[in-house]
């Protein structure tokens, strides 16, 4: 990743098997988008009540659901309970010019940001496609100043076998350059459900797996 950012555009797309073509109901709450594919829950795009917007749940077309539950829903049997930043499919970054905008909280001395949502550009169903555009402010929670901004597009398409989820974000430098660290802790990161893990935790009294 270069390190001087002025524009930066990603595009992830997360695709999942599914039965047939259908219309994609989007529907804004408060708080939150609800995806409906033919009228079943696929996903909900939350922009308050956290550090970053993020995506919850995420249901696969037999209705399983491809994200952890914790620590938006509590009490899931076989859940891990740690990383309480991982919330289903989000985008983030550690070092951005030294502040984190990936964790929830830090070490003494550790800055900290938020990415803030400011409005929506697009929301929007339809036949077969949905689409949501936002605009959101990368925050410093000292001081308040705006870092840089963003414009994401998520595309939530059913089209023959597959569901789509295609997120497009471009990321657009202020007054000042802005430098995306190298850290292992950035860009999309999805925490899927227990059932998707490589490696199981380890029994009681034994040194736990590594967790994404």
């Amino acid at each position: 990743m270069s390190p001087s950012l002025r524009l930066l555009t990603l595009v992830s797309t997360l695709a999942l098997a599914s039965a047939a073509r259908a219309e994609v109901k989007l529907t804004e709450q408060p708080d939150h988008v609800r995806v409906e594919i033919d009228g079943q829950l696929f996903t909900e795009y939350h922009f308050t009540g956290a550090r970053r917007p993020y995506l919850y749940p995420i249901i696969g077309p037999t209705g399983a659901g491809m994200t952890r539950n914790w620590p938006l829903k509590e009490g899931v049997p076989g859940e891990e309970t740690d990383h309480i930043h991982h919330k289903g499919l989000w985008f983030g970054h550690r070092h951005v010019n030294g502040v984190g905008f990936w964790e929830d909280t830090g070490k003494p001395g550790t800055k900290l940001g938020q990415i803030v949502h400011a409005k929506f550009l697009e929301v929007k169903g339809g036949a077969d496609q949905g689409v949501i555009r936002a605009r959101n402010n990368w925050v410093l929670d000292d001081g308040g100043e705006v870092l840089c901004t963003d414009e994401r597009t998520i595309r939530i398409q059913s089209a023959g076998s597959n569901r789509l989820l295609d997120f497009e974000i471009t990321i657009t430098a202020g007054a000042k350059d802005v430098v995306f660290g190298d850290d292992k802790d950035g860009a999309m990161a999805i925490r899927v459900a227990e059932t998707m893990r490589v490696e199981k935790p380890k029994a009681k009294g034994e040194k736990k797996a590594p967790v994404g």
